[in-house]
This record gives C-alpha cells, structure tokens and sequence, in this order.
C-alpha cells in the first residue's frame, strides 16, 4: 500500500494525468481521506461529459470484479462514485509509473529485473 504524500507533496485537490487514451484518463489524484488525512488515490475518468453507455457499464463491470481481484497483481478499486455528474472510478495508489513510461529507453540491470520480475508475478 502506497504511504501518504510526504510534506512536500502537492496539496490536496491535486492531478497528474499518468495515462490517457481517447476515452479515459488515468490521474493520480491527492486528497483528504475521511479523517483528514493526506492521500493519494488513482481515478479513471472519462476525457468527455458525456460517454457513451457502453463507456459506463463497462466502467461499472470492472468496478464489479473488486472482489475477484487479488491485491498482491491488481490495484485495489476502492469506489465507484459521480462527481459532479462524471463517473469515476476511484482506486488505490500503489505507487510507481504506468509502463509505458518506463518501456522505449534502456533501462538498468537492477530496475529491469525488478520489472520482469513483477510482471512474470502478476502473469503467473
């Protein structure tokens, strides 16, 4: 689990788009937990205000496999919520960059295994 944003992190209310396509955004989002606390979440989002229903059910199903979903290979979905009329699907931040960040530069050995390594983790 990812830890909370240290001081120096941006304030709450926060995004950094990790990923986007033509239909969703992928943030990493800072904010307030329940009880005050710093945190920081991964939302899905969609890139208009209006998706189409096919968006939305989709949206909803991949919410729906929460429980089916193992936390030691799969991020953790949290909630599925409507702010401000948008969908969006809220889910734990265990840190580290979308790979397609890391993918097309050479990386080091020690990075590189630790790479290969989760990835054969999360296949098996």
């Amino acid at each position: 689990m990812r830890q909370p944003p240290p001081s120096g992190a941006p304030e709450s209310g926060s995004r950094e788009v990790l990923w986007r396509d033509g239909e969703r955004v992928l943030s990493r989002v800072w904010r307030m937990d329940a009880d005050g606390s710093p945190d920081v979440v991964l939302t899905v989002t969609f890139t208009t205000d209006q998706p189409a229903p096919a968006s939305l059910e989709r949206l909803a199903h991949e919410y729906g496999l929460r429980n089916e979903l193992d936390a030691a290979w799969a991020v953790r979905l949290l909630e599925l919520k409507h702010d401000g009329g948008r969908a969006l699907l809220v889910l734990e931040d265990p840190g580290g960059e979308p790979l397609e960040r890391v993918l097309g530069r050479p990386l080091e050995i020690g990075p590189f295994l630790r790479l290969a390594i989760a990835i054969s983790a999360a296949l098996a």
